[in-house]
């Protein structure tokens, strides 16, 4: 189809990165925050008084810059830099801190004599990877405004057709998916028993478990076209609505990052679709996500056991003991990664470095397992093998998640950790390139909030979870986004 010149009027989106963003004071202000985070646990705990505090600090100086920025509005709220700025900030520099007070570490495995020294090393390393990814971010992300040349539009009864089509084969999938397994309460139970039940239905999951994202495209489309503007309680109660329909398709199985993200995406979509998100809902919705991770981990931990207690203090408390799903463990930074360089750098370590065995056997979970039975498994066996010795594997088991840095000293070594935060700069980066670009009313947008979680999850993640996601999570929308547009021509003209 030849594409239809149009001209368009429209006031342009606020500029990401493009205006100034007042970096100095940013920086400023983080120092002084965390100078005065630092000084607290290094007063009120003796365990933090060590030299691991000093790089540590100068970690949480570099990110408290980025989220300062977006806590003073100085970034949009879906800007990747702002929320990845402050979301480790919250989970790796503050709480690390807690890990070392609280003496909080990974069980079941020998611990090293001293923590500290290997979490100061692995502040070490990363503060060397933040350096590479600010200065990568910054070298290739968005200078100018520039518009982009082409504004997809909605093709109104081939996207309606297509989502009907799509969401009623979603819920059909689901609906047999739980009548395979004996009904609602039959999938609890399965999911209970971790015994293999969900084995092989990756793609039945890929296509049911979108029909939430799928609805809240629907509504903001229909949004759109009637020119209408929502009150905030009833996007409210819609987004309740979306929280309920997420947990009967896909929460049950005790993902809560499943239908954190989804959420993340259904609120983003009101937000660059329906009208803009306040700072304050935001603030709120994280720390209702802060508790929903605490609460939903009993469920996570024991099933429908787990959350019959969360009313019985005393129970709880038993089953906190029980499965470790603390409230405090729930704001715990990670300590894969200093027990992962601990064990690196023992002299009789017999563990060989996978050289990227683990980013291959990711891709190639993209194979069903019943066409590949002996898929290669990963960063599961190079994990087990480091922690628990040669050929521990498969009769243990690691499935703790290791995050950028973890897993590519498992593939390379120590020295490769700030070269894996160029890849975190490349990809934030580019998602800013491409939302700066994004003319008002793309449908694109609705898309947007799916591939910032995508960078939220590089650092943290592994690379089975990132290409996991993308395609469990990504491919129906995305297809249906891809179907339902229409390419148009646009004048090219800078953003003013």
């Amino acid at each position: 189809m030849r594409a239809k010149n149009i001209d368009t009027h429209d006031d342009v989106f606020v500029p990401f990165g493009c205006t100034r963003t007042g970096y100095p004071l940013n920086a400023m202000l983080s120092l002084v925050l965390s100078l005065g985070v630092a000084a607290y646990f290094f007063i009120s705990s003796e365990t933090c008084r060590h030299w691991f505090i000093l790089p540590l600090f100068l970690c949480g100086v570099l990110l408290g810059a980025d989220a300062i920025s977006w806590i003073r509005g100085k970034v949009d709220p879906f800007d990747p830099i702002g929320v990845i700025g402050l979301l480790l900030y919250l989970r790796y520099f503050i709480g690390t801190f807690f890990n070392v007070t609280l003496d909080y570490w990974i069980a079941y495995v020998p611990p090293p004599p001293d923590w500290r020294p290997w979490v100061g090393a692995m502040a070490l390393l990363n503060l060397a990877g933040l350096l590479a990814y600010q200065t990568v971010r910054s070298v290739l992300g968005p200078k100018e405004p520039v518009r982009s040349q082409s504004i997809w539009v909605l093709r109104k009864h081939v996207f309606s057709l297509s989502l009907y089509f799509a969401m009623a084969i979603a819920v059909a999938v689901q609906a047999g998916i739980y009548y395979h397994l004996g009904g609602l309460m039959g999938f609890i139970s399965a999911y209970e028993s971790r015994s293999g039940w969900f084995e092989g239905l990756g793609a039945a999951f890929m296509i049911s478990e979108c029909f939430p994202i799928l609805a809240a495209m629907g509504y903001a489309a229909y949004v759109k076209t009637k020119g209408v503007m929502p009150s905030w309680p009833t996007l409210t109660v819609l987004l309740g609505l979306f929280f309920i329909l997420k947990v009967f398709f896909g929460g049950l199985r005790g993902s809560r990052s499943e239908i954190l993200f989804a959420l993340f995406w259904a609120v983003g979509i009101i937000h660059f679709w329906i009208r803009p998100v306040p700072k304050r809902l935001i603030i709120s919705g994280l720390a209702g996500g802060m508790i929903f991770i605490y609460a939903y981990g009993f469920y996570k931990g024991a099933g429908l056991e787990g959350v019959s207690v969360l009313l019985d203090r005393e129970e709880r408390v038993r089953m906190e003991q029980r499965t470790g799903r603390t409230l405090t463990a729930a704001w715990l930074g990670c300590a894969t990664q200093p027990y992962t360089l601990f064990k690196l750098m023992q002299e009789d370590r017999d563990y060989e470095y996978a050289y990227g065995r683990t980013y291959l056997a990711a891709l190639a979970k993209l194979i069903p397992q019943s066409l590949w039975p002996s898929r290669p498994p990963g960063k599961i066996k190079e994990g087990t093998e480091l922690f628990h010795g040669e050929g521990s594997f498969p009769r243990k088991r690691a499935t703790m998640v290791w995050g950028l840095a973890g897993e590519a000293m498992l593939n390379f070594g120590p020295a490769a950790v700030p070269f894996s935060f160029v890849f975190l700069g490349i990809a934030v980066a580019l998602m800013r390139r491409f939302m700066i670009r994004l003319p008002p009313g793309d449908c694109r947008w609705l898309t947007v909030p799916f591939f910032v979680s995508l960078c939220i999850l590089i650092p943290g993640g592994d690379s089975d979870n990132l290409v996991f996601y993308f395609f469990k999570n990504g491919a129906v929308p995305l297809l249906l986004v891809t179907i339902g547009s229409a390419r148009l021509a646009v004048g090219s003209a800078s953003r003013n």
